[in-house]
């Protein structure tokens, strides 16, 4: 009985038990379950509820936000598609990029770091710089192609900047435009000559991405066109014209500018000659600086002379060949004109082509006068009488207009006047008024000077023909570092072939009649409206179609916007240490007149 009651009691305990387990498995459950919903809800330690337990919601969120990017990704694309050639690096796309850009650390990293090349050290030097991981600055502006280091020296082209981000390049770019234009800039023409092209300088700039050397700094110090042509009042354009657009083709070739103000018989801080990567100065510029016990480094410079430096000069103590001026050697100086000077660098000037414009207005039969100011017009002050016959001739094949300056002390007003009664004065114009001047005339006239100015290209660039004499005799410049014999009132010109220039003898007046006549035939032929005409027949035809409306000319690349950015960018590969050879033409010539580490 005791054994029965025992065992029921036992079977009654393993069956509270059971339940009491089952119990606890449903509690311990309904636990779990509790705790999944809240882990859900409120996400513990900052971490979402995916990394508990993925639900439907958060795994659907990746698909979602793909889709969004991708839709934002087709829009973007297909604004830059909408888009004019060239125009997904202008201003305005660049204002978009930095909106919308997204930004890598890498990139980020490296924008702020902003390597720069220097000059001043020799190739052996740079390897040591690259060795040393401590020195975060190069020293040095050679291309990588020409040095070859251990480790490969940072190519800061746009393309190659944060992983080739060519986005990130393009901001800085405009970063400079930007702090430039914000700076002080005293000639008030240098300002609007590179404001107003700036379009142009940077469309020609992002044709060709691998002309930028970001991270550069670029003293300009004008000195010599301070000096002599004014600040306030400018009265000679063609020195400040090539100022400028250098400062444009650094701008765009992603090059910070510093451009120094005028300071009369005072010299510049020099530590904006040892902060520089390169300097662009002039003769004065120089010779301020020696005067003041200061040797601008000559590694870092370039000096802009118009009329170029051959060498042959040497017995004059401000731009002969005797120091200070032989510390910088002839290939550093840049000429004016293609050609001439050729122991020299050509740099020019560079100039608008109708594609810049827009497309040109029809054209009148009318001619427009070279220069704003005509002294040598004046026989009365020793000038050759041709000057002014030439022009009394042009008026008898065409209507000529002269914008002069009434406040010229020359009186070029007066002397046109009574040489040449016909031809209609104007007073000065501003830059625009005057391109579409130039651009509405058929023909742009020279009449002997002045000498190599290069408003006769922008008149070939706008399909203007242009006239000019070749000198009676060939002479040789006074008073220039050089003894090239000049031919023409610009050699240049000797070089593109009729219809477009013709070089006349005015000696000899019936040259002059046959350049016109040409020309009136092929203008007429253009501009005929009559039945059977060109403008009805298709202009597109006529033999100078890409003249007339595009500006396209036999060597134009040497006067255009794209080759001026070119060349300036050859100018920063070339800069660094100088050589031996630099010096070779003067060692065999007058070798005691050179720094004695070049003799």
């Amino acid at each position: 009985m005791r054994q029965r009651k025992a065992q029921c009691c036992g079977a009654t305990l393993l069956v509270w038990l059971g339940g009491a387990a089952i119990a606890l498995s449903v509690l311990l459950v309904t636990l779990s379950a509790c705790l999944i919903g809240y882990v859900e809800i409120h996400p513990l330690g900052g971490r979402s509820s995916s990394s508990w337990l993925p639900s439907a919601s958060s795994a659907a969120a990746p698909e979602v936000h793909s889709e969004q990017y991708q839709q934002h990704q087709q829009q973007q694309q297909q604004q830059l598609d909408h888009e004019p050639a060239g125009a997904a690096k202008s201003a305005t796309s660049v204002v978009r990029l930095r909106e919308e850009l997204p930004q890598s650390p890498r990139a980020e990293e490296e924008a702020s770091r902003s390597p720069r090349s220097r000059a001043g050290k020799s190739p052996k030097a740079q390897e040591e710089v690259h060795d040393d991981a401590s020195n975060s600055k190069l020293r040095g502006n050679h291309d990588s192609s020409e040095v070859e280091t251990k480790h490969s020296r940072p190519d800061n082209s746009v393309d190659s900047v944060a992983g080739k981000d060519i986005g990130v390049g393009l901001l800085r770019i405009s970063d400079v435009w930007e702090k430039f234009l914000g700076s002080k800039i005293q000639v008030e023409f240098m300002r609007e000559r590179i404001l107003d092209r700036r379009k142009a300088w940077e469309d020609a700039a992002s044709r060709n991405l691998s002309l930028t050397r970001l991270g550069m700094t670029a003293v300009v110090w004008p000195y010599a066109a301070y000096l002599h042509f004014g600040v306030k009042r400018v009265w000679s354009l063609g020195e400040y014209s090539q100022w400028a657009d250098l400062c444009a083709a650094l701008l765009s070739c992603g090059v910070a500018v510093n451009l120094l103000p005028y300071q009369a018989k005072r010299l510049p801080a020099t530590s904006a000659f040892d902060e520089a990567d390169v300097i662009f100065t002039d003769y004065d510029g120089i010779q301020l600086a020696s005067s003041k016990h200061v040797l601008v480094p000559p590694a870092k410079v370039w000096l802009l002379d118009t009329f170029g430096t051959d060498g042959t000069v040497t017995n004059n103590t401000f731009f002969g060949r005797q120091l200070p001026m032989t510390n910088y050697p002839l290939r550093r100086f840049l000429s004016f004109v293609p050609g001439y000077a050729e122991r020299n660098t050509y740099l020019g000037v560079a100039t608008l082509q109708a594609v810049d414009i827009g497309r040109p207005s029809r054209k009148k039969w009318q001619c427009l006068l070279w220069s704003k100011v005509q002294p040598w017009l004046d026989e009365r002050k020793g000038f050759p009488a041709w000057h002014h016959e030439l022009l009394l001739e042009y008026t008898k094949h065409c209507h000529v207009i002269a914008t002069i300056d009434a406040k010229d002390t020359a009186k070029s007003k007066d002397a046109i006047e009574r040489c040449c009664p016909d031809v209609e004065i104007q007073g000065v114009a501003k830059p625009a008024e005057f391109l579409e001047l130039m651009r509405s005339s058929a023909v742009y006239l020279g009449v002997g000077e002045p000498l190599i100015a290069p408003s006769a290209f922008e008149a070939l660039n706008l399909g203007t023909h242009v006239i000019q004499p070749r000198f009676p005799e060939p002479k040789i410049l006074q008073n220039k570092p050089i003894t090239q014999e000049w031919t023409s009132q610009h050699p240049f010109l000797e070089k593109i072939p009729e219809p477009y220039v013709f070089t006349v003898d005015p000696r000899d007046m019936s040259t002059v009649a046959e350049a016109f006549e040409r020309i009136r035939n092929e203008f007429e032929a253009y501009y005929d409206d009559e039945p059977g005409g060109a403008a009805l027949r298709g202009r597109a035809n006529h033999k100078l179609y890409r003249f007339y409306e595009f500006g396209e000319y036999p060597n134009n690349e040497k006067y255009s916007i794209p080759g001026f950015v070119g060349r300036v960018r050859g100018i920063l590969d070339q800069t660094g240490p100088l050589q031996a050879e630099d010096f070779a033409w003067e060692r065999s010539r007058h070798p005691a007149n050179l720094p004695e580490e070049w003799q």
